[in-house]
């Protein structure tokens, strides 16, 4: 089994140790000025080669895409790879989806046929990702999202709780989809999205 460091110590890490118990990781990591004795039961590690002494994988349990891109690049110079695909038993994922390594799915989410998740990707509670859909790494998808099916999302994109990607739209890297966004059309990379229907809000 993995040796899992779980990243961060907010209210995402707190989810995902709820879904899969604390006995599932083997620490939390924060930066130092974050640090706290313990949480969730797990030691709080601040050292890198601290975490390396007892890990050899990591979870990202942080929904900034900029912290999940620090934490990743150090944790992987400190050679840590990304966890086997967290999946808790309420989830539906088909099978043939394909999860990648760092990818964690929140309880009653969905993934459906074909669908792939780049590395590092969580999709939290009850969000739905339809058939043929992929999905960048390092990318965000918070609680009640419906994604369309055949959509493609870039890597490092947030998607806020509740948002709609319709059927067949291209979300461009490192794009930002506001709560409840309701997106029918594509969105160029780096762009920010809010509203129903959604409009660019970068401009």
């Amino acid at each position: 089994m993995d040796k899992i460091i779980l990243i961060g110590a907010g209210a995402l890490a707190r989810d995902i140790i709820g879904v899969f118990g604390h006995k599932r990781f083997v620490g939390i990591y924060v930066d130092p000025q974050f640090y706290v004795d313990k949480f969730c039961e797990l030691p709080v590690l601040t050292s890198w080669p601290d975490v390396r002494e007892i890990a050899s994988c990591y979870v990202l349990g942080v929904s900034d895409i900029a912290h999940r891109e620090r934490a990743r690049i150090l944790a992987r110079a400190e050679g840590l790879k990304p966890s086997t695909p967290l999946v808790p038993p309420s989830a539906i994922v088909a099978a043939d989806a394909r999860l990648e390594p760092g990818s964690a799915i929140g309880q009653m989410a969905v993934i459906g046929p074909s669908a792939h998740l780049g590395e590092d990707t969580i999709i939290m509670h009850s969000a739905i990702v339809a058939h043929d859909t992929l999905i960048g790494e390092n990318t965000v998808l918070c609680a009640g999202v419906c994604v369309g099916g055949n959509v493609k999302i870039g890597a490092q994109t947030f998607v806020g709780s509740n948002a709609v990607l319709a059927p067949k739209v291209n979300i461009g890297a490192g794009c930002y989809i506001g709560a409840g966004a309701a997106c029918f059309r594509d969105a160029n990379p780096g762009s920010r999205w809010i509203g129903n229907p959604a409009r660019r809000a970068d401009r």
